[in-house]
């Protein structure tokens, strides 16, 4: 009984650790490009041995990073968000697959015209992370940015 117990706990042990894991931190921000469109901006920071996909992912391979905007009256999404960073493109043993992944940080730029004097960009961002022998479950980040 105290064998299965140990287990369980060092299990457990495990679990936790790893959901505590976080090698990758979020920020965003607006830009006033000209008249009433804004550039916003979406940069990963990554710890070292840790990378983040591209938007362009195959089927088949790991969760490609995504932004999911919510609708509003205030505001227009003009084009789609754009990969500012250079991506890599290489050979991934745990997809055993071709896959296009940023190192060290992570750029994204999404266009918007404000169709009112202010307005909130808010949504979400999902994007998945791993270290070359694990990955972490995809992750959702909501994000809520005002232009005023």
């Amino acid at each position: 009984m105290k064998k299965i117990l140990l287990s369980f706990c060092i299990c457990l042990f495990g679990v936790l650790s790893q959901a505590q894991i976080n090698p990758v931190s979020w920020s965003f921000g607006a830009e006033h490009i000209s008249g009433s469109k804004y550039l916003i901006k979406f940069n990963a920071d990554i710890e070292k041995n840790w990378v983040v996909y591209s938007q362009h992912m195959d089927e088949d391979g790991p969760v490609p990073t995504g932004f999911f905007f919510t609708e509003n009256e205030a505001f227009k999404l003009v084009g789609e968000v754009e990969e500012k960073s250079k991506a890599i493109r290489e050979m991934d043993d745990l997809f055993g697959m071709e896959v296009v992944k940023f190192k060290d940080k992570a750029e994204f730029e999404q266009v918007v015209e404000l169709k009112t004097e202010s307005a909130t960009i808010s949504g979400e961002l999902e994007y998945m992370t791993c270290d070359g022998a694990k990955c972490l479950p995809p992750k959702t980040i909501e994000f809520n940015i005002k232009i005023e």
